[in-house]
């Protein structure tokens, strides 16, 4: 695995900026409103497979995934959100399912979250970024960043299936990349 870690030019941290203010206003409030200089790591694993993972204050706030180029929010700053501003802060603030507590191990070791799982979700479109909760503990707390495979609406209307492919969760790969930078 490589890393490359750079300042962005104030064009392209502007950019950045303004994408995540569209996509994320919260994280744009907590974090980048009065930013001075934003970073990026370029992640180059062995099998090819490229992120870009975008940092401020040595903060990594947000994940670029090469594929397809989408912006995710980081596990790190959506657990920052939730300590410091609660559940009711991130739900509604994101789009999101929450899960039983029978999800929530799959979920940790990469499952996709599936349809029968779900207990609870808002409104969202397909390919959607869905932050995941589940139930813990009698907490619902969040465990992962996923995109929608289908509308929200579709959710009470199946009895099975995939609903979110699940893209960042807590302890994968990009998580322990991103507690090293």
């Amino acid at each position: 695995m490589r890393i490359h870690r750079h300042y962005l030019s104030k064009k392209d941290s502007k950019k950045i900026v303004m994408k995540i203010k569209g996509m994320y206003p919260l994280i744009f409030e907590r974090f980048l409103k009065d930013y001075n200089r934003i970073e990026v790591a370029k992640i180059k694993k062995s099998s090819g497979e490229e992120y870009s993972v975008y940092i401020v204050d040595n903060i990594p706030f947000a994940v670029e995934l090469s594929k397809d180029y989408t912006l995710i929010p980081s596990m790190r700053i959506i657990l920052d959100i939730y300590s410091n501003n609660g559940l009711t802060t991130l739900i509604s603030n994101f789009k999101y399912v929450i899960t039983d507590k029978g999800a929530l191990k799959p979920i940790l070791r990469g499952a996709d979250i599936m349809i029968p799982g779900i207990i609870k979700h808002n409104e969202f479109n397909e390919n959607d970024i869905v932050l995941v909760l589940s139930v813990s503990d009698n907490n619902i707390i969040p465990v992962a960043v996923g995109k929608a495979l289908i509308k929200s609406r579709e959710i009470d209307l199946k009895k099975k299936g995939k609903a979110v492919k699940n893209l960042h969760y807590i302890g994968d790969e990009l998580w322990n990349i991103i507690s090293s930078i």
